[in-house]
């Protein structure tokens, strides 16, 4: 070989070895000085931004927009936790592949007992899991599962790992929030002239609407343009409720392709228009651009759009997403046949004990500190209020009080002294620590006292299920957040409280489930859905 030529590849070569092996060197040193980070995954804008930092101290946490995402990396084992969808969890538990928990590292001794544990949800949370503990029975009993260890050892349990142990769906899910659908419509008309809201609320209140009545009820009212969760989950629901089917949330090889066409047909029967015309039909998988689609100062936005109730209530909030938009301005009305949606927090069958106890610490450090099932309900709500009104004491700076009595003085025509007696009297509440004044201090914050303080209380808390609701905005699943957000969080704003609780089951008004379906059909049902509504 030439030695000239030798010599002018090896000069090369040489520096690309280099910085090969630094390359090495930096991915090695990294990965020991900073320790691996085993991933947690979650839904995209669904834990408090403050709360994932601290999350990241001991973990990679990850966001996706599709649930599959989840299913996959606890499948490839590139996820230990995180949150999924109850249907989700489901069929994990059928496959196997996440585990029970132990729940007294999070709500305390006893708390693996269910009957003590369901005493801390709300009733409809716990019917809502007892319908999907019946479901996957009812899978392993009509063997409608590949999993080869799942049988049935009696009338009523299943045992899923080839223990003969009773399994059941709650005792692998920690509950985190629950959504349900309607749809929301604007009244705002400075960007939407064509509507006609004249006596529309008063033609949708106190109705038992089915979904098709709904939407024609708006199309009279010159609604015409309507936003959609593209989800295959939910519009495949959507097409089996609007044809009737009785097994509304069964589906196979048989059916799937009929449930999509229905869809496909209620889209476009009710809006008048192709379900490809985005003009009149916007499809998004991010309940935040669905929101935004609906509430932005604009033309040419949705006038109604379809999704979950704490998406709504972020709409009904609007100033929050569009500084210059009017609040207040969304209504939103549940069809008589709705259906429930309950995430929570799952852990991979791979983790031993000790990491998943750990994980479970971390929850309940940034997530579950307020139950605890050795403590009544009462005194945990009169302790959670009293940490809150602390908090909120120390918000309220020396020029906060200033300013408040400047507003009082102008806004309510109150003299000063009447302003500062007010105010005072209101710090003098929160500063005796006493629960006895709550129903005062309650008063004082329905008529709007100290609101900006109250907002950042919320917005910046170190109780993880205040700061974390006031950044989702979806409806907790157990009774103490809910019930204090109920009474704090709203100032008694009706029509707000209305987004915000769930209605119970009833004879008039159903709450369905989603449907269980496992990776092999799911990915059919996918694609379908794809050819109908893209292609």
């Amino acid at each position: 070989m030439n030695k000239k030529f030798f010599w002018r590849i090896l000069f090369i070569f040489i520096p690309i070895f280099v910085a090969l092996i630094a390359l090495f060197s930096w991915i090695f040193t990294t990965k020991f000085s900073n320790g691996y980070r085993p991933s947690i995954f979650n839904y995209e804008s669904y834990l408090s931004p403050k709360i994932i930092k601290k999350i990241k101290q001991n973990y990679n946490y990850k966001e996706f927009k599709e649930i599959n995402e989840f299913s996959q990396a606890l499948n490839a084992e590139r996820a230990i936790a995180g949150v999924g969808s109850d249907f989700q969890a489901a069929q994990l538990i059928i496959d196997n592949k996440i585990k029970k928990l132990d729940f007294t590292q999070i709500y305390g001794n006893g708390a693996n007992d269910w009957n003590k544990r369901k005493l801390l949800y709300r009733k409809e949370i716990v019917d809502h899991m007892l319908k999907f503990d019946k479901l996957i029975y009812n899978k392993i009993k009509n063997k409608q599962v590949k999993n080869p260890k799942a049988k049935i050892l009696n009338a009523t349990e299943y045992d899923i790992d080839g223990d003969n142990k009773p399994d059941h769906f709650y005792e692998y899910i920690v509950p985190y929030y629950s959504q349900d659908k309607g749809i929301a419509y604007t009244l705002n008309k400075d960007f939407r002239q064509h509507l006609d809201t004249k006596n529309l609320e008063t033609k949708l209140k106190n109705k038992n609407l089915d979904w098709t009545e709904i939407i024609n009820i708006l199309k009279e009212h010159h609604y015409k343009r309507f936003g959609w969760t593209n989800a295959y989950y939910d519009n495949l629901m959507l097409g089996s409720i609007y044809a009737k089917n009785k097994n509304y949330n069964y589906f196979d090889e048989t059916n799937y392709k009929k449930a999509i066409d229905d869809f496909v047909n209620f889209v476009e029967k009710t809006s008048k228009h192709s379900i490809k015309n985005t003009e009149y039909n916007y499809f998004t998988n991010d309940g935040l651009e669905l929101v935004n689609h609906l509430i932005e100062p604009k033309e040419k936005r949705s006038d109604a759009s379809i999704l979950y109730n704490g998406d709504a209530l972020d709409a009904y909030y609007s100033k929050d997403n569009f500084a210059n938009s009017k609040e207040g301005m969304i209504r939103f009305i549940r069809p008589k046949n709705n259906y429930l949606l309950m995430d929570g927090w799952v852990v991979s069958k791979t983790l031993n004990n000790e990491q998943t106890n750990k994980f479970l610490n971390v929850l309940r450090e940034n997530i579950y500190s307020l139950n605890n099932v050795n403590s009544s309900y009462n005194n945990l709500l009169k302790k959670l209020t009293l940490n809150f009104f602390n908090e909120l004491r120390k918000n309220i700076t020396n020029q906060d009080i200033k300013n408040e009595i400047n507003r009082l003085e102008n806004e309510n025509n109150l003299t000063n002294e009447e302003a500062f007696q007010q105010v005072n009297k209101f710090i003098n509440l929160l500063e005796s620590n006493d629960i006895q004044n709550e129903n005062e201090i309650l008063n004082f914050r329905n008529a709007g006292l100290f609101e900006s303080i109250f907002s950042k209380t919320f917005s910046n808390s170190n109780i993880g299920e205040i700061l974390n609701f006031d950044y989702i905005s979806y409806t907790p699943t157990d009774n103490l957040t809910f019930k204090f957000i109920e009474k704090w969080y709203f100032m008694n704003d009706q029509k707000a409280l209305d987004i915000y609780r769930q209605p119970k089951e009833n004879n008039d008004y159903k709450l369905l489930t989603y449907p269980i379906i496992d990776s092999n059909l799911r990915t059919k049902i996918a694609s379908y859905y794809y050819e109908k509504t893209k292609s």
